[in-house]
């Protein structure tokens, strides 16, 4: 990997077939078709299916699916059509707490969509940054997110946010020095990185990397390869089905040997008023209190300016992501954990 911050201003703008004056319209064009556009991507959208799939593969609402089933077969048709309503309004209103809270983030941030101001053909225009190339020269000013990691060739007073690289708040003065290749990255002063802000300052950067190529896109890459862990709510409610299925279970064999060798009843009898016991002691209501008790709760939450990603019925929620606004009306994105 090239050290860019130690290579000199002339032979990096040689490297990108760059110059002072920009790229040309025809240059842009060829590198965003060889560099592909300065996206990173989030990962794969979550279909309807699957959102609706997710409300009722809950060990929870699976036993009260087969409660329903052992209704049906028992002739308890109210039964059966009780717990399949509860199932069902369960279910779609998860999903549609679900749904609405992707599709509103969507929104969010194809709203936030930043510009990139640029020179192209020798003058200065404002493009999506999602059209930024390597070899684009950037225009710096107070008040710009940097689209892209850029190698400073032109600095005045130049003072940047990089709080969401290094998480420290305080301000980072720029240059256009040379540095050694040993720099370490937060020492770098001649470089700026994708979606830090310019809080003072102006000037002019080369843009040497876009995409996942930069090093907020190569964090996104480290973060795909975490693989998902079930949160502790979801371990708790799976531990509490468990409980519940094994209680029932217990009080049928009881119920059953009683009534077969003390009362002597019949088979059918005994299977059938196990059932209707086990029917009876499984707590239909559960999910729907536990969604509405969420549902709630998020209300509150979107007052204070907050979206709830992956609302479920019965569901991983130890684990929420949530965007919401700064008082500057910055999107930011963050994870909060539900104790």
């Amino acid at each position: 990997m090239t050290e860019w911050h130690s290579v000199e201003v002339p032979e990096l703008l040689k490297q990108f077939n760059s110059n002072e004056a920009g790229l040309t319209n025809q240059e842009a064009e060829k590198k965003l078709e060889e560099y592909g556009k300065n996206i990173i991507e989030s990962g794969k959208k979550v279909s309807m299916f699957k959102l609706l799939l997710e409300q009722f593969t809950d060990p929870l609402v699976l036993m009260l699916i087969f409660a329903s089933i052992l209704s049906f077969s028992f002739d308890k048709g109210i039964d059966g059509i009780l717990i399949i309503t509860i199932v069902l309004a369960n279910g779609i209103f998860g999903f549609i707490q679900n749904y609405n809270a992707e599709k509103s983030i969507e929104s969010l941030k194809k709203m936030g969509a930043a510009k990139a101001l640029v020179y192209r053909n020798g003058a200065l225009i404002e493009i999506d940054s999602e059209n930024v190339v390597p070899g684009d020269i950037l225009h710096l000013k107070e008040g710009t997110k940097i689209p892209a990691d850029a190698r400073i060739i032109e600095s005045s007073e130049i003072g940047v946010d990089e709080s969401i690289l290094t998480g420290e708040s305080a301000t980072v003065s720029k240059n256009v020095q040379l540095l050694s290749k040993e720099t370490l990255l937060a020492e770098r002063k001649n470089m700026l990185y994708k979606d830090t802000s310019i809080v003072r300052g102006k000037g002019k950067a080369l843009v040497i990397a876009t995409a996942k190529e930069t090093e907020v896109g190569k964090i996104a890459k480290e973060l795909e390869s975490i693989v998902e862990e079930p949160t502790r709510f979801s371990i708790e409610i799976n531990s509490l089905s468990k409980k519940i299925g094994k209680g029932i279970l217990v009080l049928i064999l009881v119920i059953a040997a009683t009534l077969f060798l003390v009362q002597n009843a019949e088979p059918l009898d005994v299977v059938f008023t196990s059932v209707s016991l086990a029917v009876a002691a499984i707590p239909e209501g559960l999910p729907a209190v536990v969604t509405l008790s969420l549902a709630l709760a998020t209300t509150k939450m979107l007052k204070k300016k907050s979206l709830v990603r992956r609302l479920p019925v019965i569901e991983s929620l130890g684990s929420i992501d949530v965007i919401c606004t700064d008082k500057t009306g910055t999107l930011t994105e963050n994870s909060m954990t539900v104790q």
